[in-house]
């Protein structure tokens, strides 16, 4: 019985790494790094493409409606649609979590292959009505004038653009083994994760009653700041779909 259950595990995990698109080819994230250190011609791409192309041609396709939707025009000028999970932000496929009220821990599980995540700090950001939980797909912009930072060093919320050609090019759907290796995210356990965010107290009992201590979660650290999102994906049917594309860059929409 435990041979199958294994087997079914393993199965489970071929099936996830063999779906996952990890970003664009060498030769086109090589052309991103490129345009971001040439301003002036980066701007001008965005300009045509995003100015001058897509508008007309969304509305000869009978899509003109999009570029007047609320997510849209989110992206465009709203920085916390830009911006990722927090620094300390938790995830995992199933994760404890605090619920609305602050009152005690509750549990989020996301379908296979998906992540479940929590960000301490977003309401503190963004204000009080700011949803700051998610479900879906990973995606991370290890952008090049971070990559090379060691964990400890905080990167601005504000550096992420994903309208910017230079940075859509960069964009990956990566694993949890690559996140760390880049030191975006760290492997903790929930007692570290909650110490770190500072709300170890608060939730100590809830952890200690449900025995989740020593269980492994996966942490935002400074560097990773705003880098990593959660894309809610289409298919996936939530009564807060629309809020949680709080962690989605809104040009990706539903994937």
């Amino acid at each position: 019985m435990a041979d199958d259950d294994s087997s079914k595990k393993d199965d489970l995990k071929k099936e996830i790494e063999d779906e996952k698109f990890h970003g664009f080819d060498e030769e086109l994230q090589e052309f991103g790094r490129k345009l971001r250190k040439m301003p002036g011609i980066r701007r001008l791409l965005n300009f045509v493409i995003y100015g001058l192309y897509i508008p007309p041609t969304m509305i000869l396709k009978g899509q003109g409606k999009i570029l007047f939707n609320p997510s849209y025009r989110k992206l465009m000028f709203d920085r916390e649609t830009k911006t990722g999970l927090l620094e300390d932000s938790i995830f995992a496929p199933s994760l404890w979590c605090p619920n609305d009220e602050g009152t005690s821990l509750q549990y989020d599980n996301a379908v296979a292959g998906r992540y479940a995540a929590y960000d301490f700090h977003r309401r503190e950001e963004f204000g009080k009505n700011t949803v700051n939980r998610g479900k879906g797909r990973l995606i991370a912009f290890p952008l090049d004038e971070i990559i090379d930072n060691p964990a400890s060093k905080y990167t601005p919320s504000t550096l992420v653009e994903p309208l910017d050609l230079g940075q859509i090019l960069q964009i990956v759907f990566p694993s949890i083994d690559e996140l760390v290796e880049w030191e975006l995210v760290r492997d903790t356990t929930y007692k570290e994760a909650y110490k770190r965010a500072g709300l170890y107290d608060q939730y100590r009992l809830g952890i200690e009653l449900k025995n989740i201590g020593d269980e492994t979660v996966y942490q935002i650290t400074p560097k990773g700041n705003g880098l990593v999102f959660v894309a809610t994906e289409g298919g996936e049917k939530t009564s807060e779909k629309k809020r949680e594309l709080v962690f989605v860059p809104g040009w990706h929409g539903n994937i």
